[in-house]
């Protein structure tokens, strides 16, 4: 029975990591066992090979989340500090998170959800590209005033 509920354990770790509420859980494996049961330990003691498939293709999807949110996390930090450093500020990665963090109400920079670090990177691809845009039309204006006098 210990094995059980270390495995139960993990399921629930895993669930939670997903973003899948308590509330879900029975709905989540209606779903994964195409309408077989909707209980955990049914599952786990009349098709073991499937109880542990799921947790497997549980612990895979959770791998793929946690790998694509360092790649925006990482693309965030590019971005913030491609902007200071047009802007001709300094920076670190502990200002970059901070700039990141006030942008999206969150207090951690790892507590960021992907859609939020998708949004705040954008943005300041966006205004990297603003503010060369700006300066390519401003250097233009000059050169046309220069001409003029």
């Amino acid at each position: 029975m210990t094995v059980a509920k270390n495995v139960h354990a993990q399921f629930y770790n895993l669930l939670n990591k997903m973003g899948i509420p308590q509330s879900d859980r029975r709905d989540f494996l209606m779903d994964y066992t195409n309408g077989l049961t909707d209980s955990l330990s049914e599952l786990y003691s009349k098709d073991p090979l499937m109880y542990f498939k799921m947790i497997n293709d549980m612990a895979e999807t959770v791998k793929k989340r946690t790998t694509d949110v360092d790649k925006w996390r990482k693309r965030v930090m590019a971005s913030v500090g491609g902007y200071l450093k047009l802007m001709g500020r300094e920076s670190n990665a502990n200002l970059i998170k901070k700039i990141a963090c006030r942008a999206t109400g969150y207090d951690n920079f790892n507590a960021i959800p992907p859609s939020r670090l998708m949004n705040v990177y954008n943005t300041f691809l966006n205004k990297q590209q603003d503010f060369k845009q700006l300066t390519k039309e401003m250097q233009y204006e000059l050169a046309s005033k220069t001409l003029l006098n």
